[in-house]
């Protein structure tokens, strides 16, 4: 049994969505049950309301009334006008510098295993 309000909710809603109707004769599933239907739907009021009560301990009830209701994804502008750089531990030939291709290093890989007959004559031809 989890200890956090969250972990708890988050027990609830697996349970209900795993909640499925019975078995016919046939193996088809059938629809829930009226009362299975309210039980469902009684322990996801109860654990929205036991997650708001922790939301208004946590944050307090003032700045909850502030939160906005609907989801507002962040905004996508891109401010810096400079092209991203490339990270410490990525190859140089993945970033391309002021938009030409990636410059690739020539180094030949070196293979230290022993070679088949069959590659040997590949590389031959």
């Amino acid at each position: 049994e989890p200890s956090e309000v969250a972990d708890q909710v988050m027990l609830v809603l697996d349970q209900v969505t795993k909640v499925k109707g019975v078995k016919n004769e046939k193996g088809e599933v059938m629809p829930l049950s009226e009362e299975k239907k309210r039980l469902n739907y009684n322990l996801l009021v109860q654990a929205f309301e036991k997650l708001e009560q922790e939301m208004q301990t946590l944050i307090g009830n003032d700045r909850l009334q502030s939160l906005c209701d609907t989801f507002e994804p962040p905004p996508r502008h891109i401010v810096d006008h400079e092209p991203l750089k490339a990270l410490p531990f990525q190859a140089k030939a993945t970033v391309s510098v002021g938009g030409a291709p990636a410059q690739v290093d020539g180094k030949p890989i070196l293979d230290k295993r022993p070679k088949s007959e069959k590659e040997e004559a590949i590389q031959k031809a």
